[in-house]
């Protein structure tokens, strides 16, 4: 992974953490290969529902785990029968390992137009293959763009992303 200041500086603050580790009560992991959705910024349920659907027809065995903090509301109609909705971890790393320990997906697919540093980090480091899908990193506009360290841009450097 490629050194950065500003990535490292968020991470450190990220394992911190300044509080408690989620405890929300998890349902079982289903068996068979796991999808993990994260509807992240302004993406778009309705439309990632319907690929998912359209994956889940397409590929037998597949069961999806979805978290959002979009902007539009999640339709659970929407998505392949027996999606699992979960609440979105915090982006600290022990939450982030918590959902992954539990969770362990087979695919992390992030859309949107956030980029959780210390999710993405962490996801990488568990070796589980990610994509991202309608991804839009908002530039920094004026001065305080060009002096401001970006851990968007560092994060991207994480991983060979397809």
């Amino acid at each position: 992974m490629k050194s950065s200041l500003s990535l490292a500086l968020y991470l450190l603050v990220a394992a911190r953490g300044g509080g408690v580790i989620s405890a929300v009560p998890r349902r079982e992991r289903p068996l068979g290969r796991l999808l993990w959705l994260h509807a992240g910024g302004d993406a778009t349920p309705k439309s990632l529902g319907q690929r998912l659907t359209r994956l889940v027809r397409a590929e037998s065995g597949i069961s999806v785990v979805v978290t959002a903090d979009c902007v539009e509301p999640v339709d659970e109609r929407n998505f392949p029968a027996g999606t699992l909705f979960e609440p979105t971890p915090e982006d600290r790393t022990a939450d982030i390992r918590s959902f992954l320990d539990h969770w362990q997906p087979d695919l992390f697919v992030l859309a949107g137009a956030s980029l959780p540093p210390a999710t993405i980090v962490e996801v990488h480091q568990q070796d589980v293959p990610a994509l991202l899908v309608d991804v839009r990193v908002p530039r920094q506009r004026g001065l305080f763009g060009l002096f401001r360290p970006d851990p968007a841009t560092a994060v991207m450097s994480v991983a060979p992303w397809p």
